[in-house]
C-alpha cells in the first residue's frame, strides 16, 4: 500500500479549505487518540534511514518504509504484542545493521480527521490527520510538535496525493527534510549512526575525483540497502527489481571508479557478480509475468487464462523462496554487511584527491564508446548480453557525471544511452516471455485451450518483440550520430 505523508507545520498553522480538491469532497472525520511506543536502536539507525516502527496495542506492530527509486514508501502490518517477533527484528537489519532494537520513547498522539470522499463514501479515499504529538521518556516530557499525516485509502493514487499535498504546502506546511527526523532533533546525533546520504546528482563541478567517487558509491549503497528493506519486509515484486537494478548500478559504479579505490574493493566485484546471477532469474521471470499480463489485458480474451496464471504464479512463489534463502544465506549477508559499509565510508585512494574529473571522465567514457561500437558491429545492434549491458551501464554512468561538467552534450549524450539501453531491456524482456511461453505450451499435459493461449500471447509477444527490436535499433542511430557523440568527440567549452 502506499506510504503516509508526513508535512510539518508550526503550532498556528491553519488546515486550509480541501473540498473539491482532486474531486473529492470533505467532511470532518472523528478526533483520535493514539498511545504507541516508538522502537529503535540506541543509535537511530530507523530514525535516520527515515523508516518507523512502533507498537500499538490495540493493532500490533506498523513499520513504516520511505520510497526508492520506482518503490513507493510503504506500511506494513504485523501482528503480536509488547515483545517485537524475533522475525522482524531480523528483516529490519538491513538498516540497523544487527544493532538491537528496544523501546525508546512512548508518543501520545490526538488527531483531528479530516475525510477526502468521492461518489463511495464506505472508505475515504485519503484521510488528513491533523495531529499533536507528545514524545515522553517515562513520565519526562521531550518534545511536542504537530504534523500533518495524509493516509491513502485504498483508492488513492500517487497523484492525488500529489494534488492534495500541494495545497497543503501552498497553505504555509513544509515537507520534513529528506536527512534526519524529528525525532533525532528530539535525541541529538548518535555517532554510530549511519551518515546523512547526498543525492548523487549534486552537481561535482570543481569537487576533486574523491569526492564524485564516494558521493556516487554512498548514494547507491542508499538506494540498496532502502530496497533490500522493501525486499524483506514486504516481499515485494517491485522491490526485487528495484534491488537487483541498483546492484546492477553498484557493479558498473565500482567498475568505471576501480581505479580510483582501495584494493579491497576489487574482491567484491565478483561475489557481487555471483548475486546478480543468482537474482537475475527471478527477476526475469516476473518481467515475463508483466509482459504476459499486459498482453492478455490488451489483445486476449479472458478464456484459458486460469492455468497459466496458476503455472506462473507458482513459479514466482519458488522464486521467492530461492530470493529468500538467497538473503539468509552467510554468503550474501557478508557481501551485503560490506557494501553498506562501503556506503558509509568509500575507501577512496589518498592521490584521488589530486584529480579532477574533467580529465578523466570524458575520455574514460571515448574509450568504453569506441569498444561498444566495436562490439556492435560484431553482432547485431538490438542483441542483449550481460557484456554489452554493463558497458552501456558503465557509460551512463561516466554521462550522468559528465552532464554536470560538460553541460548539454553530455546530458545529450546519456539521454540517448539510456534509450538504448530500455530497448535492450525490452528486449530481452519479451524474449524471455516468447521462450517461456513455448516452454509451457509444448508440454504434453497441457490442456488444448490453455495450450492454444499460450501459442497466442507468444505470437503477442514476438509483435513486442519486433517492436522492441526497431526501437533498440532507432535509438542507436540517434546515439551514433555526430550529435549524440558530440560530447567525446569535441573537446567541450568550459568557459
Amino acid at each position: 500500500m502506499l506510504a503516509s505523508r508526513r508535512l510539518q507545520v508550526p503550532p498556528a498553522f491553519l488546515v486550509p479549505p480541501l473540498d473539491g480538491i482532486g474531486g473529492l469532497r470533505a467532511v470532518a472525520g472523528r478526533a483520535e487518540e493514539r498511545h504507541t511506543a516508538l522502537h529503535d536502536t540506541e543509535q537511530l539507525d530507523l530514525t535516520r534511514w527515515r523508516a518507523r516502527i512502533e507498537h500499538d496495542p490495540a493493532y500490533g506492530w506498523r513499520v513504516e518504509l520511505p520510497p526508492v527509486g520506482e518503490v513507493p514508501g510503504a506500511i506494513h502490518r504485523v501482528a503480536g504484542g509488547p515483545t517485537m517477533p524475533d522475525t522482524l527484528a531480523e528483516r529490519l537489519w538491513c538498516l540497523t545493521d544487527g544493532r538491537p532494537l528496544r523501546r525508546l520513547v512512548q508518543l501520545d498522539i490526538r488527531a483531528e480527521v479530516t475525510l477526502l470522499l468521492d461518489d463511495t463514501p464506505e472508505e475515504p479515499v485519503v484521510a488528513l490527520a491533523d495531529e499533536e504529538v507528545s514524545v515522553s521518556d517515562d513520565d519526562r516530557l521531550l518534545a511536542r510538535f504537530r504534523e500533518l499525516v495524509l493516509r491513502p485509502g485504498s483508492g488513492a493514487t500517487g497523484d492525488l496525493l500529489d494534488v492534495v499535498e500541494a495545497a497543503l504546502l501552498d497553505a504555509g506546511a513544509t515537507r520534513l527534510a529528506s536527512g534526519p527526523s524529528r525525532f533525532t532533533e528530539v535525541f541529538g546525533r548518535r555517532a554510530a549512526a549511519p551518515p546523512e546520504i547526498p543525492d548523487a546528482d549534486t552537481e561535482p563541478v570543481g569537487r576533486p575525483m574523491a569526492w564524485v567517487v564516494a558521493r556516487r558509491l554512498q548514494a547507491v549503497v542508499h538506494r540498496l540497502v532502502l530496497a533490500e528493506s522493501h525486499l524483506r519486509i514486504g516481499d515485494d515484486l517491485a522491490a526485487l527489481a528495484s534491488w537487483h537494478d541498483d546492484l546492477c548500478r553498484l557493479r558498473a559504479e565500482l567498475a568505471v571508479w576501480e581505479p580510483w579505490l582501495g584494493p579491497a574493493v576489487r574482491d567484491l566485484r565478483a561475489p557481487l557478480t555471483s548475486l546478480i546471477d543468482a537474482v537475475a532469474p527471478v527477476r526475469e521471470l516476473a518481467e515475463v509475468e508483466r509482459a504476459i499480463a499486459a498482453a492478455t489485458l490488451r489483445d486476449v480474451p479472458d478464456g484459458g487464462r486460469g492455468e497459466l496464471a496458476a503455472e506462473i504464479a507458482a513459479e514466482l512463489r519458488a522464486g521467492r523462496q530461492r530470493v529468500e534463502e538467497l538473503l539468509t544465506s552467510a554468503d550474501t549477508a557478508d557481501l551485503l554487511g560490506r557494501l553498506r559499509r562501503l556506503g558509509i565510508a568509500p575507501p577512496v585512494r589518498t592521490e584521488a584527491a589530486e584529480v579532477d574529473p574533467r580529465e578523466v571522465v570524458r575520455t574514460t567514457a571515448a574509450t568504453g564508446f569506441a569498444t561498444l561500437v566495436s562490439d556492435v558491429a560484431e553482432a547485431d545492434v538490438d542483441t542483449t548480453s550481460t557484456s554489452r549491458e554493463e558497458l552501456v551501464d558503465r557509460l551512463i554512468v561516466l554521462a550522468d557525471v559528465g552532464q554536470h561538467l560538460d553541460g548539454k552534450p553530455a546530458r545529450r549524450f546519456v539521454r540517448r544511452a539510456r534509450r538504448y539501453r530500455r530497448g535492450l531491456a525490452r528486449r530481452r524482456r519479451h524474449g524471455a516471455a516468447i521462450a517461456w511461453l513455448h516452454a509451457r505450451g509444448s508440454r504434453p499435459d497441457r490442456s488444448s485451450a490453455s495450450a492454444f493461449l499460450a501459442g497466442r500471447l507468444a505470437g503477442v509477444e514476438e509483435r513486442n518483440l519486433q517492436e522492441a527490436q526497431g526501437r533498440t535499433r532507432r535509438a542507436w542511430d540517434r546515439w551514433t550520430t555526430p550529435k549524440g557523440q558530440r560530447w567525446i568527440a569535441e573537446e567541450p567549452d568550459r568557459r
